[in-house]
């Protein structure tokens, strides 16, 4: 008797955390509700089309504010657009990861970071816009968009983190503000049609050889910085010349 009463306690358990754990259905996207808070999640059947997270949403009588984009939200969903309101102030990691259909995405101004692998393998857009409220940029944030042509920091980044872009084939040129500290390793591995970075920090960035170079085992080709053109302050020409390797591109002074 109690073995059967135990096995029932654990099978409702179970039904119970497992629904948690899909979030709960409301008009077509998932969620997960905390205090006033809600958290779009993955659910039992993956999104497709068209989105729109609305920036409120009502569950049980209860309005909750949508903050967050929970982790591996969207991972290898075939949606085609996304909407994201400026309530959303957090997007966890592998939130986009694969979402193999996604052409162009906007990030609002609430958010601050985009976490490790948020945007991995989305390996048909081709635009993103970021927010000037952004301040960190994740491991392999972006690897693998193959077909993003171009990139630009905004201005309150301060970090970009290790294999950020690695393989972004089709990257031609990236912007690199001047509030930029630290790049990690093997951040532009791969990216192999770049040309034209444009740093503007007046002091070169100490940085591994390896954010640009070919990696340890040989598996991806670097950067071409013989014909890769650095757009860096006139002023700060002199000492890129003479930083390690900042001095093997093409420096141009920019007024």
């Amino acid at each position: 008797m109690k073995k059967k009463n135990f096995i029932a306690i654990m099978a409702s358990m179970f039904l119970v955390f497992g629904m948690q754990a899909q979030g709960v259905l409301v008009n077509g996207i998932f969620y997960n509700f905390s205090g006033t808070e809600a958290e779009v999640t993955s659910g039992i059947t993956k999104y497709t089309d068209e989105i729109v997270i609305p920036s409120t949403v009502v569950y049980d009588g209860k309005t909750y504010n949508v903050t967050r984009i929970g982790e591996g939200a969207f991972d290898f969903c075939p949606i085609t657009s996304i909407t994201i309101p400026n309530s959303v102030t957090s997007i966890g990691k592998r939130a986009f990861n694969a979402s193999y259909l996604l052409t162009s995405i906007t990030i609002p101004e609430s958010v601050t970071s985009i976490e490790e692998q948020v945007f991995q393998s989305c390996i048909r857009l081709i635009s993103i816009t970021l927010p000037n409220s952004l301040t960190k940029i994740g491991y392999e944030a972006f690897s693998h968009c193959r077909s993003l042509t171009s990139i630009t920091i905004p201005s309150n980044v301060t970090s970009i983190g290790g294999n950020a872009c690695w393989r972004c084939s089709s990257l031609t040129s990236i912007i690199i503000p001047s509030s930029v500290t630290s790049i990690g390793d093997e951040a532009f591995l791969g990216c192999i049609s770049l040309t034209s970075i444009t740093l503007l920090n007046p002091v070169p960035i100490d940085i591994n050889p390896m954010v640009f170079d070919r990696d340890k085992y040989g598996n991806d080709e670097g950067v071409d910085k013989k014909n890769c053109i650095l757009k860096v302050p006139a002023s700060a020409v002199p000492a890129y010349k003479k930083a390690k390797v900042w001095k093997q591109f093409r420096i141009v002074g920019e007024k």
